[in-house]
């Protein structure tokens, strides 16, 4: 495609109403993103990292976000707020980030998320995946809240990680969680207000549990 090239510190795409259908950008550094608002599809590539101002948010229906492996989006301090009602970062083959701290305003359904280091996910509903695709990482930790669910029993939350972390001790990381696991996984620290169901999806893809499920 003809993406637009950018060399920007901070994008502000109109915050008083959709400053576009959609948005494909291909930035050529590091970005933090004020008020970005478009009404389909937000597609950036970018070879640094990736953030946003305080009370900066990323609004679109769909939202593709590819910083590179050596790159992070968001950080533990200053998390990548959104709201959007698909998410891709990265694609299956290949790493979209170093790590990735998102905190979503409502659900959302993963396309692919796909980081080198650990998917941090907080959302205020539903995690879901498009049936294919789901979370590729090396540590996972998913947050939907105790009134929301993860996956479903129909469509399993597919799972390539090393370790998986649903809640915190102290809060329900989800209402019901279920899950796929596509490689061996260790479920470290679950705190679920319902059931946690956890699959393998073949032989020889073993399910570890530690000291810390609730």
């Amino acid at each position: 495609g003809n993406r637009l090239d950018t060399a920007l510190d901070v994008l502000r795409i109109d915050a008083g109403g959709p400053g576009a259908t959609s948005a494909f950008l291909s930035e050529s550094g590091t970005l933090l993103l004020d008020a970005v608002q478009v009404s389909a599809t937000f597609d950036l590539v970018a070879t640094g990292a990736l953030s946003d101002t305080a009370g900066g948010r990323l609004t679109a229906v769909t939202a593709l976000l590819d910083v590179g492996a050596a790159n992070a989006i968001g950080s533990a301090g200053n998390r990548l707020d959104t709201t959007v009602d698909q998410l891709s970062i990265g694609t299956a083959g290949t790493a979209g980030a170093l790590d990735a701290f998102v905190t979503e305003s409502s659900g959302v359904m993963l396309q692919i998320a796909r980081v080198a280091g650990t998917l941090d996910l907080t959302t205020s509903g539903a995690i879901v995946d498009a049936g294919a695709g789901g979370v590729i990482a090396n540590r996972a930790v998913l947050n939907a809240g105790a009134a929301a669910d993860i996956g479903s029993g129909a469509n399993p939350l597919d799972v390539a990680v090393g370790t998986l972390v649903i809640g915190d001790p102290s809060l329900a990381g989800a209402r019901d969680a279920f899950v796929q696991s596509l490689t061996g996984l260790l479920v470290d620290g679950v705190n679920v207000a319902g059931n946690f169901d956890v699959r393998a999806s073949a032989r020889g893809c073993g399910i570890f549990r530690s000291d810390a499920i609730a």
